[in-house]
């Protein structure tokens, strides 16, 4: 499945956010699911989110994040 909005991981970046290779990224992230169950998964997840959270200063720019993550996740999958 191709990710939802191939775009959200290749807008420009400011000066002060890292540059990845995020298909790098999205594999790794996608290999650490591997052989987990949906409950495992969902737990890491999550604490994934609240680890990468913790870097971030300003709670006002947390809900940005969580509103556009809440926007993503409602969009259609791409179909292949």
């Amino acid at each position: 499945m191709k990710h939802q909005d191939e775009n959200v991981m290749n807008n420009e970046n400011p000066a002060n956010e890292a540059t990845h290779d995020w298909d790098e990224v999205y594999a790794r992230l996608i290999a650490s699911h591997e052989g987990l169950t949906e409950e495992q998964s969902a737990r890491l997840n999550s604490s994934l989110i609240l680890l990468m959270l913790k870097h971030v200063p300003e709670l006002e720019q947390i809900q940005a994040y969580l509103d556009e993550s809440r926007a993503f996740s409602l969009v259609a999958p791409l179909k292949e």
